[in-house]
């Protein structure tokens, strides 16, 4: 045997000196004597032989082996079912091994391999079939180096402990009303597969939970994923609360907390109708805790024409205003939802009964341009007439901001008449169509509004050989349109209206060919819809070709002639003669003469005397018949 250098650190000064007595000491096996150091108190008298044959320092082949430092296990307990163990490195590599013997029993189970470089410690919770509160466990620690087969234990450390630890919340609650021969609360949850569930405690609430109030329903078995509730009456009319709890085998109980982890069924309340009341007030109790997060609520209503869902809202409440037919009962119920869609709780189903009459139904007849300067609004209502006011409102799309133009009131004592129109004077009919609606107030003062009409705006352009028209469809009669009709006029006359010819409802749009129609003379047109199988028709506005004016002024004139005032020649085409004006300015830029009389004429006079043979200059302003302004300046002589 070669003897070899050793190196030691100081940290391993004291162990050194425990192997060293250790290995002088040939009956420290069998003695009383105990050797201390800074990790542990380990008494030799209690470790097995081959764990003493491993503290022995030996040397071969030059490589030197020092002996491990002993494992001093340290276990202490949190609520009497946790075992907290922690120990003392040994000084080399490998892996630690958390063993327990159980109580009545001789075999080590191994809990757990830790490697040297881990945290060397380790909780130990106790579960199931561990119920009594007396169970005795054992713990050691063995460990394995990396560079030897024989292994290292602690002492023996016993403590006891039992399965005190809850079983996990149940997930997933959710309750909702089914019908199965009558109305009952369906409680379901998502199973517990672990923690030695036994099975589940279901709770009742009628009230507020801090009130104690409680009906322990049942005690159902592990496996089970819901429970329905059959032993109330009133599912309907009160909204009950459930808590399930789950219960392991050693009867521990969840830590439910009941404030929280309730769910509660939807009770749905209908105010019924009044003498008055023609509108279904429906309201609930939200829903609590739904699996997921609450998306919001569908109401659903049965009547004799079938299911309907009618709504979709985040809210509490909802006001059903639909065309109720007198004695017919009506059935509704509320769904909540959760995000993802797939979770619901549905309410009992309520009946409201209908017990009023139906207002009747106001019909817009026509919407039809009158005067070329207003729209009529014409209706007609059946049956006989409980309306007391109308109101005619107007909007630009005819979806949204109607707003109101005039207003038909009763006279007191009797209602609206059955047919009758309301105008609107303020419409710009050259430029723009309208939709129109009639709100209708009954004895109730209740409001319902009925069809929507729309007037017809005619437009069109011209390329001098035809001119091309087009217009809206007019909406809406129930009938439909049948067709449109297109006149036209000339220069005005509406005496004598030509009939042009007519297109089917889907063609909104004309060509004039002008087949022998003087080009100096204006060009006017009108459309008028007719109703399928009545005599109801629409009429647009009155649209003329737009052409630019021709006015002509003379280059010179003569006082004491034929030509003898100066002024457009006759018969102006095109020009809004309303809006004419003339001035008349000398060779200094003074104002001589003005008129808006465009067939008034100078006749060179100033201030009663002769104005002198010379050029003046006139300045004309004008506007077309569609409203276009012009200036025109020249200069014409005075002869005399």
């Amino acid at each position: 045997m070669k003897l070899g250098m050793i190196i030691l650190r100081p940290s391993s000064l004291l162990l050194l000196l425990s192997i060293f007595v250790a290995q002088t000491t040939v009956f420290a096996k069998f003695s009383n004597i105990f050797l201390s150091n800074s990790y542990s108190t380990v008494s030799f008298q209690s470790l097995p032989y081959d764990i003493y044959q491993s503290t022995t320092m030996y040397f071969e082949n030059t490589d030197q082996k020092l002996a491990p430092s002993p494992i001093n296990l340290l276990v202490s307990t949190y609520q009497s079912r946790i075992a907290q163990l922690t120990w003392n490195a040994t000084g080399l590599s490998g892996y630690y091994f958390v063993e327990r013997l159980p109580q009545d029993s001789t075999v080590w189970v191994r809990l757990k391999k830790i490697p040297y470089t881990a945290a060397l410690e380790y909780n130990d919770t106790i579960s199931w079939p561990h119920c009594d509160p007396l169970t005795n466990f054992t713990y050691r620690i063995i460990f394995k180096p990396s560079e030897s087969v024989n292994e290292i234990a602690s002492q023996s450390v016993d403590i006891s402990l039992s399965d005190r630890t809850s079983p996990a919340d149940v997930s997933n609650l959710n309750v909702s009303i089914i019908n199965n021969n009558g109305y009952n609360p369906r409680i379901t949850w998502n199973q517990l597969t672990g923690d030695a569930i036994k099975g589940y405690l279901i709770q009742r609430f009628p009230g507020n939970i801090g009130d104690g109030n409680s009906t322990v329903l049942d005690t159902i078995p592990n496996d089970s994923i819901g429970h329905t509730d059959i032993t109330i009456s009133d599912v309907c009319d009160k909204s009950y609360k459930y808590v399930i709890t789950a219960i392991d085998k050693c009867k521990n109980v969840s830590n439910t907390v009941y404030e929280d982890s309730f769910v509660q069924s939807i009770k749905l309340d209908i105010q019924q109708p009044g003498a008055c009341d023609k509108i279904a007030k429906l309201s609930w109790n939200s829903y609590h805790a739904m699996p997921g997060g609450l998306y919001g609520y569908k109401i659903y209503r049965s009547d004799p024409m079938g299911a309907t869902m009618l709504f979709e809202t985040k809210e509490t409440t909802y006001e059903d205003n639909s065309d109720f037919v007198k004695g017919h009962t009506y059935y509704y119920s509320v769904t909540a939802l959760s995000k993802n869609k797939i979770d619901t709780s549905s309410s009992c189903q309520a009946t409201w009964k209908s017990n009023l009459d139906v207002p009747p139904e106001v019909y817009i007849t026509q919407a039809s341009v009158e005067a070329n300067s207003f729209v009529r609004v014409s209706y007609h209502i059946t049956p006989p007439s409980t309306v007391l006011k109308l109101i005619l409102e107007r909007s630009d799309n005819g979806t949204t901001n109607f707003q109101p133009v005039d207003s038909l009131v009763s006279v007191l004592g009797s209602y609206v008449p059955e047919d009758l129109f309301i105008d609107d004077p303020t419409a710009r009919v050259q430029t723009q169509s309208y939709y129109y609606r009639l709100v209708a107030y009954d004895d109730c003062n209740k409001t319902k509004s009925y069809n929507i009409a729309r007037s017809i705006l005619l437009q069109g352009f011209t390329d001098q050989k035809t001119n091309t028209l087009n217009w809206n469809s007019y909406e809406t009669w129930n009938q439909g349109v049948e067709r449109y009709t297109i006149y036209r006029i000339l220069d005005g006359d509406l005496t004598t209206p030509e009939f042009l010819g007519t297109t089917d409802p889907t063609r909104l749009s004309y060509v004039d060919l002008l087949s022998g129609v003087d080009p100096a003379k204006a060009v006017c047109y009108w459309v008028v819809a007719n109703e399928i199988s009545t005599t109801a028709i629409s009429q647009s506005n009155t649209f003329c070709i737009p052409k630019d004016p021709i006015l002509f002024m003379p280059n010179a004139f003569y006082p004491d002639g034929i030509n003898h005032l100066l002024r457009p020649v006759p018969k102006p085409a095109f020009v809004d003669v309303q809006s004419f004006k003339m001035t008349i300015f000398n060779r200094w830029g003074q104002q001589l003469f003005e008129t808006t009389d465009i067939t008034t004429g100078w006749d060179g006079v100033i201030n009663g005397q002769n104005a002198p043979a010379g050029l003046y200059t006139y300045l004309l302003n004008y506007k077309s018949l569609e409203g276009k302004e012009y200036t025109k300046r020249g200069t014409a002589a005075l002869v005399r």
